[in-house]
């Protein structure tokens, strides 16, 4: 019998979580609508989907990045008859999608094609906390190994620009606005955490528009925004850049560390110390970017790749579909998402984003520099850059930290291995941004795979 935990859902940097819209509100600059999430209503910004009071929508941090499709969500996983309705209610995912007996039906035919070694890597710091939480990777064939890619944007924020945000908010003039799990994370000089204790002015906020209010009520401060992000939260920081110029607000700036999982993937699949054979892609980055750029990848590194949700019924599809492509030879990208993910991706998000930022060779926590896989402000906007704003002297490009995170990400060694884990490094007493973040891979290993 297949057994999985159930518990409370919580949101993660990476992920998007499901809501039906109540009602729209016009009346302001930015498209907005209500949003009941299981009985909790929040204001989302809807600005990039097309969507009306009825539709279901993905959120994350604050924004809708696409509309969920019914018709797709009833069609997944045909092949094998398991019927996934999407039902009126935002809690539709607590059921067939994890379902034991779809989930049964699923092993049982992965066991099947699985009769030869295969090393798959997800991409997503969320694929890897679903697979840990729900104990997926014990459930597998040992023919199959997972490796844990790139992670989250919390896990590969570079230690420097961690201590780029720290300068910053040690000003007594700067109001430091940040998602939750950055507090916490150690660059070069301590945590912003460790800041927020001393009595500087750090915020966490649900919202990078939350700042827009905080920056109104407090025109005396210099109010900054960490934004970190893969391309799932860069389109909400487009919204802000376009209030911030349109309304000319002088005193809010965003110390940017933006990335671009394409390129990461490439890199990793590049290296010969992977020795990857397939890839889950992440649903939730691929909802905006689409699949043009996955299907060339998977022509470029000759390697299956099948775009996943976060629910168990997901990951299990998409596992299966890399080794029915990797068995017949196939090098190509599938959606095994489509309920979330459009072949064309977000259109109007993309191009938000290409209208205020450029890419640029970035620096990532525990791979270092990888070509052309990060995000920039745009030369005509570089002002609202904070880095710049406030002059910062620390400069990316020295990896300072202990943590083998690196290798992690590589298949090289497991969480486990590494001589901090579970020792000196826990989720309470993180010395690596991996175990931080709920989804970094450490994290997920330690709270789930230890115990």
């Amino acid at each position: 019998m297949f057994i999985i935990r159930t518990k409370t859902i919580t949101q993660t940097m990476c992920l998007a979580i499901p809501g039906k819209i109540l009602d729209i509100d016009t009346s302001c600059s930015l498209r907005m609508a209500t949003v009941d999430f299981g009985g909790i209503h929040k204001s989302i910004c809807i600005q990039y989907v097309d969507a009306e009071p009825g539709d279901f929508i993905l959120a994350h941090a604050g924004m809708a990045i696409t509309r969920l499709d019914s018709e797709e969500a009833e069609a997944t996983l045909e092949d094998f008859k398991i019927q996934i309705i999407l039902i009126p209610t935002t809690m539709w995912y607590e059921k067939q999608f994890r379902d034991s007996g779809n989930l049964t039906t699923l092993l049982q035919a992965i066991r099947q094609i699985a009769t030869f070694p295969i090393r798959i890597m997800e991409v997503c710091g969320g694929q890897t906390y679903a697979l840990s939480r729900y104990r997926i990777e014990e459930l597998l064939p040992d023919t199959v190994q997972m490796i844990h890619g790139p992670g989250c944007p919390v896990c590969v924020t570079h230690e420097d620009t961690i201590s780029q945000a720290i300068e910053i908010a040690r000003n007594p003039q700067t109001i430091f606005c940040t998602f939750g799990d950055m507090v916490r994370v150690p660059g070069t000089k301590g945590s912003l955490q460790q800041l927020k204790a001393e009595g500087k002015d750090i915020r966490i906020v649900y919202s990078p528009l939350d700042t827009l209010r905080i920056a109104s009520e407090n025109p005396e401060k210099q109010v900054v925004f960490f934004a970190i992000g893969f391309e799932t939260t860069t389109p909400l920081y487009t919204l802000l850049l376009q209030e911030i110029v349109s309304r000319k607000i002088t005193n809010l700036s965003l110390l940017t560390s933006l990335f671009t999982i394409p390129a990461a993937i490439s890199f990793l699949a590049q290296d010969p110390e992977c020795k990857i054979d397939g890839l889950l892609a992440a649903g939730h980055v691929c909802s905006i970017t689409g699949l043009r750029e996955y299907d060339a990848l998977a022509e470029k590194l000759e390697l299956p790749i099948a775009v996943t949700g976060f629910e168990p019924a997901d990951l299990l599809y998409g596992i299966y579909q890399v080794i029915r492509l990797k068995a017949q030879g196939i090098d190509r990208t599938i959606n095994a998402y489509r309920r979330a993910v459009p072949a064309q991706g977000n259109k109007m998000a993309r191009q938000k984003t290409e209208r205020f930022f450029t890419p640029y060779d970035a620096y990532w926590r525990g791979l270092g520099k990888i070509p052309v896989s990060g995000l920039r402000l745009r030369p005509e906007y570089e002002q609202y850059e904070a880095r710049n704003r406030f002059l910062c002297k620390v400069k990316p490009g020295i990896q300072a930290s202990a943590c083998r995170a690196g290798e992690i990400m590589k298949g090289k060694i497991s969480p486990e291995k590494c001589p901090l884990f579970g020792n000196h490094c826990t989720p309470d007493t993180p010395l690596g941004a991996s175990m931080v973040s709920s989804e970094g891979a450490c994290s997920a290993f330690y709270r789930y795979r230890t115990n």
